[in-house]
């Protein structure tokens, strides 16, 4: 299946998803298909929080210009995927 037409069932899941109970997020998985998974908790937010907080203490010193960010949506169609990691570090600006 090509990624434009997976791109489209992910944004009708997407749509659909919103009158779920609960918090949904969609990617497109390594083999094709699409994965729609319920959000993690917020005890697992808080975790994630820290872990970015302590990665933007760190990372000027390492990585100057870079920041740790949680939650972004990261696209790749040449290889067929879509991600929301917990978190990423990614250029600043």
């Amino acid at each position: 299946m090509d990624y434009a037409k997976m791109r489209a069932i992910a944004a009708e899941l997407g749509a659909y998803s919103e009158q779920l109970e609960g918090s949904w997020s969609v990617e497109i998985g390594p083999s094709g298909p699409i994965l729609a998974m319920l959000c993690p908790s917020k005890r697992h937010e808080g975790a994630v929080r820290r872990i970015c907080k302590q990665l933007d203490v760190q990372l000027p010193a390492t990585h100057p210009g870079y920041i740790c960010a949680n939650g972004p949506e990261i696209e790749h169609p040449a290889i067929g995927r879509m991600r929301r990691p917990d978190a990423v570090v990614i250029p600043w600006g």
